[in-house]
């Protein structure tokens, strides 16, 4: 199974014009759920808080190689202090693994508002 960071990986460095192609499909799908005007995406790509398929790529890139850096420990302290491995605290099983495998997790180190 391939996860959301390995796609966006992979869409890192593609053609404009591929990119266009999937800009398009991302335009189609918010004119369809916000049933709007064929003209009007950028608006409809705020309203529904989604980037553009350019910055999405970006920012999942950049996000994946800051979290790998802060497991690493290399990154600064402000970025590695807030990122842990969901081992440290606990097993999680995914849906998408089988029931005897279990996975390690990177989350956000947050404190719970009760």
């Amino acid at each position: 199974m391939v996860d959301g960071s390995t796609v966006y990986t992979l869409l890192y460095g593609i053609s404009d014009d591929l990119l266009h192609h999937l800009q398009s499909v991302q335009d189609a799908a918010a004119h369809l759920m916000m049933g709007a005007h064929w003209r009007d995406h950028t608006p409809l790509l705020r309203q529904l808080h989604w980037l553009p398929v350019r910055q999405q790529v970006i920012f999942k890139v950049v996000w994946a190689w800051l979290v790998h850096q802060s497991l690493a420990g290399v990154a600064p302290s402000y970025l590695a202090d807030d990122c842990c491995l969901l081992s440290d605290t606990g097993w999680c099983t995914l849906r998408s693994t089988s029931n005897d495998i279990r996975t390690l997790i990177v989350l956000p180190n947050t404190q719970q508002i009760r």
